[in-house]
């Protein structure tokens, strides 16, 4: 089968099996489910009195998480046993996929028109139509917009996209002098990159000219900094959260030059709300990189109502990567029942290239004073970018 065989595949599975097995009237469906559970149940887990109750708490309730994990621990075991026919294993798990598929297919295709009408132009697209993508730039001089241009080369030589610098002058008088310092820089970063960098100079509201920018040209990408925006007005996570309020672009925050020269692993925080417009540019993110997710979440959660919508996003979340081929792992955070924190403790002890996370669009002004959980993850204390979707039409 084209997915590796692991634990959390065949939890998933199983979880699926039972649900469905449990709603179907269609008997065909029903016994091919049955074989599968019964399957492994009684040839492939242990036969001990304690994993068969495991398995029964498991299967009386297949959404609970901290059950699941508890069962997760046998097919461990058993994946280990060399006793266990892993040829029979597959078998019965492409069965059970090809049972499922179809169920699993309507329902998230109908997510994928949704986030196509919603977010058309979000992502750089091969569409064959030599449309221009550019990844926009933009630029003050600052360290931090060389910070941002260091990041932007990893997107552009992934994509084949031009890089656009974009500098937003205090007023005409300053275009010309502007003008000429930024051709210098696109000059010789096209040179030792050996990649087509231009440049542009506007005038006008900093907010808004990148906006307009970057929705006029149909960007791929907005890479920045947090701040820097030296004379004109000062980035901090409040204004980097009204830019990206004001298109549907993926937006980067930058705090550092990056650590590698790739992308490899990206922090996919799971809370409350369904992360479709997030799983729409994972699945265009893996066209361009060899991607691990890391889906993160509290192990547990206080209020249950909030846990219980968290869990049925996991379990959308996981379906949609499934269907998709897309590499990713489960992380539960101890020691907080904050999704934000959780994201924000991992990171502290583990390598993450990106944190793709979505923005509401309906920050108030009292947001923007006291600071939001995305202002806090813009401005993680490890400097790890932050990719930005915004959720709401533009």
């Amino acid at each position: 089968m084209e997915d590796k065989i692991s634990s959390e595949l065949i939890i998933d599975i199983l979880r699926q099996s039972i649900i469905l097995r449990k709603e179907t009237k269609i008997k065909d469906t029903k016994t091919g489910l049955i074989n599968f559970i019964e399957y492994i149940r009684t040839k492939f887990i242990d036969q001990d009195s304690l994993s068969q109750q495991t398995f029964l708490n498991f299967y009386n309730n297949p959404s609970d998480i901290r059950l699941a994990g508890k069962f997760e621990t046998w097919i461990d075991i058993a994946l280990r046993d060399s006793r266990n026919d892993f040829e029979e294993l597959s078998r019965h798990l492409n069965m059970t996929k090809d049972i499922l598929n179809p169920d699993l297919s309507e329902n998230i295709s109908k997510d994928d028109n949704f986030i196509e009408r919603k977010n058309g132009n979000s992502f750089v697209k091969d569409d064959g139509s030599g449309v221009k993508h550019p990844i926009i730039v933009p630029w003050d001089f600052s360290d931090m917009s060389w910070f941002a241009l260091n990041n932007a080369l990893i997107y552009a030589k992934a994509t084949g996209e031009e890089i656009l610098l974009l500098h937003v002058a205090n007023n005409d008088k300053d275009i010309d002098e502007v003008s000429g310092k930024l051709f210098e820089v696109a000059d010789s970063m096209s040179k030792k990159s050996e990649l087509q960098i231009e440049y542009m100079v506007e005038t006008g509201n900093i907010l808004k000219t990148i906006t307009q920018v970057a929705n006029d040209n149909n960007a791929g990408f907005v890479i920045m900094g947090t701040h820097g925006i030296v004379g004109m007005q000062r980035f901090t996570g409040s204004l980097a959260l009204k830019v990206i309020n004001g298109t549907n672009q993926p937006f980067v925050v930058v705090q550092a030059n990056p650590v590698s020269s790739t992308i490899k692993t990206i922090a996919f925080p799971v809370g409350k709300t369904y992360s479709r417009h997030r799983l729409k540019q994972a699945k265009e993110m893996r066209k361009y990189f060899d991607l691990r997710y890391v889906l993160i979440m509290p192990e547990y959660v206080l209020n249950k109502n909030m846990e219980e919508r968290i869990l049925k996003n996991l379990e959308y979340s996981k379906k949609y990567m499934l269907k998709h081929n897309i590499r990713h792992e489960i992380s539960y955070v101890k020691g907080t029942d904050s999704c934000i924190n959780a994201v924000m403790k991992y990171i502290e002890d583990s390598d993450v290239d990106i944190i793709m996370m979505e923005i509401t669009g309906n920050n108030s002004i009292q947001d923007y004073v006291l600071g939001t959980e995305e202002q806090q993850l813009i401005t993680n204390r490890r400097k790890v970018p932050v990719m930005c979707i915004n959720t709401f039409d533009v």
